[in-house]
């Protein structure tokens, strides 16, 4: 949740600076998505059902979280490279 969170602020600083967000989803973006799923329902057949050893769990929720770190990253490089192209187009600082 709190990639999202500096995603939409972002989105609000290029907005409020005079541009446009052109968002583009990455490999690594989908790739933290699917991990985030599979980690839930590892979770859950862990718990519930018994299903796993818990390492499985505690190894994807490590790949999970460096795949969301990653892919946070990743945007946040993005939009400031748009905020740079937007404020020097219009000739603010």
């Amino acid at each position: 949740m709190s990639r999202d969170l500096v995603l939409s602020i972002g989105v609000l600083v290029i907005h409020v600076a005079g541009g446009t967000v052109h968002p583009a989803p990455t490999w690594i973006g989908k790739m933290s998505t699917v991990f985030q799923m599979l980690t839930v329902l590892a979770a859950m057949a862990a718990v519930y059902f018994q299903l796993l050893p818990a390492f499985v769990t505690t190894l994807l929720a490590w790949v999970t979280a460096a795949f969301t770190i990653t892919s946070g990253l990743q945007y946040i490089i993005r939009g400031l490279k748009q905020l740079e192209t937007t404020t020097s187009v219009s000739g603010r600082v």
